[in-house]
């Protein structure tokens, strides 16, 4: 790698930058994650993390004797079965299942391999960032949170005006040749090949050419779903047992970056992306790219559904028994958020627009209640609620019943934690009547004024069900997300398979006009 010059040489800088949208991207994250440290501590807890979900996931169902754990019903059962609860694996007869344990831990470790190479590759950049913002920039890594993102922009301008980089931003190459943008290997993000001087011709820069390099990718995906450009609904021949959703999720939107976007652009001389000619007249490409994406994704299936209801679990679990919010928080969905998203909007004022309008959304959806689930809720969490306090009660007295004593092959350690859920779920079903909740249209409004949605088929309808529905999805709860992201691992090869080949054509025409 090569390293910049020290910041009092700013004679005629010898390297250049190779990939200006790259480097404009790696300025940015490095100043959204608040620099080197909070980067590699990042990147370190999700190598970890990712690392022990595929271990502790492999030992559960490939270790764990699952058929003699069940038949542990009490001190004594559970003590002969203690001895054969582990299984060694390597001692086993082959079989279906077996296979498929295997080819899990090997896709799974093979991505966490590839895991902790892209990890790799985003430390050293941020590492070549800290010592631009240091030297360069004048901004130490413990004062980033104090600087607004217009300030290192401005900053950076200043620098590229008074022809004060360390680098050659914008060279001109000599050779007649074009670099595909789809190297996913770490290159030192400097290079040392000659260059021509890029102060005879300079071109102008402005922090809107910044952030339009940096939001190239996001600003087409955007353009793509205001204007329903994409066939992302299942094919025609399973319209009859299935309502017309459109399926959006994040394994759809991994597979239309690495089947278009990935291919689409290509760097010219000037180190400026473009789309190649031949995108625009390669209709056959595309739907074989799809096609074959769509068929990968299908032979994954299993694996995948295995290892994202695993780390569900993992990660929820223990959320979901403290609070007792068993269908979890409120989450926008992928859909609503590509749809709310604005051009060349970067992800932390996104962000920070999306929060604040996620208060008044719920406050919305709360306010309007069944009269009929409040009925049933109230019986429920009574019925619950006397169970529970009946038990804890008994624990008082004889702490040991709740193992020991059982009713209907069940303990009462059981009955209490089944109680202490419906108890816990009914609660969350009944209105605060303490609490005076603002009007319908009030709050919405308050939304609106966020997520900056036309909302003119509103006016006069806030109160309706017909919005709060159409409100609902947008922000669901987040189980119901986890199973629309399960049904979405499914339904993602079909919808790649046969409905995005259909939309090909118009596809590559709007791009082309766009």
């Amino acid at each position: 790698m090569n390293e910049l010059p020290p910041a009092g040489d700013l004679q005629e800088p010898a390297i250049s930058v190779k990939d200006v949208d790259k480097f404009f991207t790696q300025l940015y994250n490095y100043y959204a994650q608040k620099g080197l440290g909070v980067i590699v501590l990042t990147e370190l807890c999700s190598v970890l993390s990712l690392g022990f979900t595929v271990s502790f996931t492999t030992f559960l169902m490939g270790v764990v004797n699952w058929s003699v754990l069940s038949e542990c019903f009490d001190e004594n059962t559970c003590q002969k079965v203690e001895e054969e609860l582990f299984l060694n694996p390597f001692h086993q007869e082959p079989s279906a299942y077996k296979f498929i344990i295997t080819i899990y831990f090997l896709l799974f470790f093979s991505y966490w391999v590839y895991a902790c190479h892209s990890s790799v590759q985003r430390v050293l950049a941020a590492w070549e960032m800290e010592t631009f913002y240091c030297d360069y920039l004048k901004i130490p890594f413990n004062s980033i949170s104090d600087v607004e993102w217009y300030q290192v922009l401005e900053k950076f301008i200043d620098l590229y005006d008074k022809d004060q980089l360390p680098f050659i931003l914008f060279p001109y190459q000599k050779e007649d040749t074009v670099s595909s943008p789809s190297d996913h290997h770490h290159t030192p993000l400097l290079s040392t090949e000659g260059q021509q001087n890029q102060r005879n011709h300079k071109p102008e820069l402005t922090i809107q050419h910044i952030i339009c390099r940096i939001m190239r990718k996001e600003n087409y995906f955007i353009a793509l779903i205001n204007k329903h450009q994409l066939d992302l609904y299942l094919p025609w021949w399973l319209s009859p047992y299935t309502t017309e959703q459109l399926v959006l999720t994040k394994t759809m939107e991994w597979s239309l970056y690495f089947c278009l976007f990935d291919e689409m652009f290509v760097m010219n001389n000037e180190g400026n992306y473009i789309i190649r000619d031949s995108f625009f007249d390669d209709v056959n490409g595309l739907q074989h790219r799809f096609q074959m994406i769509g068929l990968i994704m299908f032979l994954l299936i299993p694996f995948m559904t295995i290892f994202m209801i695993l780390h569900f679990f993992l990660e929820n679990a223990s959320y979901f028994h403290s609070t007792k919010a068993y269908l979890g928080p409120r989450q926008w969905t992928p859909f609503a958020l590509w749809q709310f998203r604005e051009f060349n909007e970067l992800k932390h004022f996104f962000d920070e627009r999306m929060n604040a309008a996620y208060i008044p959304a719920t406050e919305y959806l709360l306010s309007f209640r069944n009269p009929y689930i409040i009925v049933l809720a109230r019986l429920v969490s009574y019925v619950a609620g006397g169970i529970v306090a009946t038990i804890l009660f008994v624990s008082i007295f004889h702490s040991e019943a709740l193992v020991h004593i059982t009713v209907w092959e069940h303990n009462l350690l059981w009955y209490l934690g089944i109680s202490s859920a419906l108890f816990a779920t009914s609660r969350s079903m009944l209105p605060d009547e303490t609490k005076k909740s603002e009007l319908p249209a009030v709050l919405l409004e308050k939304m609106r004024c966020h997520t900056h949605q036309d909302g003119s088929n509103w006016l006069g309808k806030e109160h309706t069900t017909v919005v709060r529905n159409e409100i609902s999805d947008l922000l669901v709860f987040k189980i119901q997300l986890f199973l629309t992201e399960i049904s979405g691992v499914w339904l993602t090869p079909l919808i790649l398979c046969f409905s995005l080949p259909r939309c090909v054509p118009t596809l590559l025409e709007f791009l082309r006009f766009v």
